[in-house]
């Protein structure tokens, strides 16, 4: 009666919640992303939670299949028996599996070992030195976003300076920044 209106009210709130929480970042993100470099999926690795918890919801409300048969009765009442079971384990375990999603996600973020293409770092670091710097222009956003002072020449423009008896170092892979 009235517990399952509330029940149902309340479920749809948290729905409702839970695609804002979904949709609003990767909109920003899509907004954003015209103006920086962002959209990138390490950066929206987070919203798996919330995709999970979608998920968990849909399932939860999908109907059970029912025949027609005259044992239609009797298949109803066992996937009733079943679905309040179901229900149960899955609100007993429904904590347990956040706990596991927020506490991995976590420590994806915080653990420095997972740290990748330190852009921010990279800029401080180039900002002290005096080199000219050389890169592919394309790949070079990142760096022109935390650092739009430096002066980043082509790195096609290095050929004709026929070296100079310059230190050049080519980085063949992402970039990795890291102090010690």
């Amino acid at each position: 009666g009235v517990l399952g209106r509330v029940r149902g009210v309340w479920d749809f709130r948290v729905v409702k919640m839970l695609i804002f929480f979904f949709c609003v970042p990767i909109i920003l993100g899509i907004i954003f992303s015209f103006v920086s470099p962002l959209l990138q999926y390490f950066r929206f690795q987070y919203l798996i939670v919330f995709l999970s918890l979608l998920l968990s919801y849909s399932v939860n409300s999908l109907p059970f299949f029912y025949t027609s048969s005259p044992r239609g009765a009797r298949v109803r009442q066992l996937a009733d028996q079943n679905k309040v079971a179901s229900l149960k384990l899955i609100h007993q375990l429904a904590p347990l599996v956040f706990i596991g999603f927020l506490s991995w996600s976590l420590f994806y973020l915080l653990n420095p070992q997972f740290h990748r293409e330190d852009w921010k770092n990279l800029a401080q670091i180039l900002k002290n030195g005096k080199a000219p710097i050389y890169m592919i222009l394309s790949s070079s956003d990142p760096l022109k976003y935390y650092a739009p002072e430096l002066e980043v020449r082509d790195l096609r423009r290095l050929g004709s300076l026929g070296g100079l008896g310059r230190e050049i170092i080519i980085a063949k892979n992402d970039v990795y920044c890291t102090t010690y």
